[in-house]
């Protein structure tokens, strides 16, 4: 399979004649450095491309396994309890044919507990995979979504993604999330893309830097004026005071080569500032990293 759609391979093979013709007409060295130029700009174009592709398939290989995660824990529930109501309905079938009326009172009122735990495990199941078709989606709605929730959310699908790919991987969670936030007109399927992003980052850095059990990411959430704020710390590596203008640079990463595109961070800037927001990094080199997202409470 050819790896440039047919649309990019004519656009290329157009501004590669775009330049012959250039060169033709001008003898001078002018039009070989158009033409040299012009595929130089198709090529980045295409890199930039085929890189955000590879930033989508790994965002979707992170989902997939935290989905993984999230659904084998209800689904085992939902059987199990499956199983024992089969049990429990014999038994009070056992107990009518001998007119044992209070063992089948109390089979039934196990009955009816366990069917609410059934119906609970389902509802936690089903709103997983609500907000995987959120992120899925290619609308553009923005709906009044809570917060905390939802980075709590992001936080589950990153980590156990990080440990189906390292399963040495292990941080503790300092999790402080503000009682009194309201709901905040969003993007619910675009701005778990950002968390995703932050939080999985937060990991590897404290992962990859720390001892095992060393490791720790603090999430807090609080209400400022009109505008809620979002913190993600680690104890990872942290960046470079000089550097701290280039990390938001398309293709600037850390990462070793296949770990990273270089591209989640300049994402992350464009969906926050799409909803109004600000995104803001303080760090300090060998202790922490900082990122805050500051989101306006009103529609953005």
């Amino acid at each position: 399979m050819s790896k440039y759609t047919l649309g990019q391979a004519l656009l290329f093979v157009l501004l590669m004649c775009i330049g012959g013709i250039i060169t033709f007409f001008a003898p001078f060295s002018g039009g070989a450095v158009l033409c040299i130029g012009l595929a130089g700009f198709t090529l980045t174009v295409h890199r930039h491309q085929r890189s955000i592709t590879k930033q989508n398939l790994q965002e979707l290989g992170m989902i997939s396994a935290g989905l993984a995660h999230e659904l084998k824990n209800p689904l085992s529930f939902v059987k199990n309890f499956a199983a024992i109501n089969k049990e429990l309905c014999e038994e009070a079938l056992s107990a009518c044919k001998k007119n044992e009326q209070h063992e089948v009172s109390e089979l039934l009122v196990q009955l009816i507990e366990n069917h609410a735990h059934l119906l609970n495990h389902t509802q936690r199941a089903e709103h997983t995979l609500f907000s995987i078709l959120q992120l899925a989606s290619q609308k553009k709605e923005k709906q009044a979504t809570d917060i905390n929730e939802l980075v709590e959310e992001y936080f589950r699908y990153a980590y156990h993604a990080l440990r189906a790919q390292h399963p040495e991987f292990n941080v503790s969670l300092d999790q402080q999330f503000s009682e009194e936030l309201p709901k905040i007109t969003i993007n619910p399927g675009n701005m778990g893309r950002v968390f995703l992003n932050l939080i999985s980052n937060g990991i590897y850095a404290a992962c990859t830097f720390r001892e095992p059990g060393e490791a720790f990411i603090r999430i807090q959430t609080a209400l400022e004026g009109n505008t809620v704020r979002i913190t993600i710390e680690d104890n990872g590596p942290g960046i470079d005071t000089n550097r701290l203008d280039e990390i938001m640079q398309p293709f600037y990463t850390t990462k070793p080569q296949g770990e990273g595109t270089g591209l989640g961070l300049s994402i992350c800037k464009k969906i926050i500032k799409e909803h109004s927001g600000q995104l803001i990094f303080e760090s300090q080199p060998e202790q922490y990293t900082k990122v805050t997202v500051m989101l306006p409470v009103g529609a953005a």
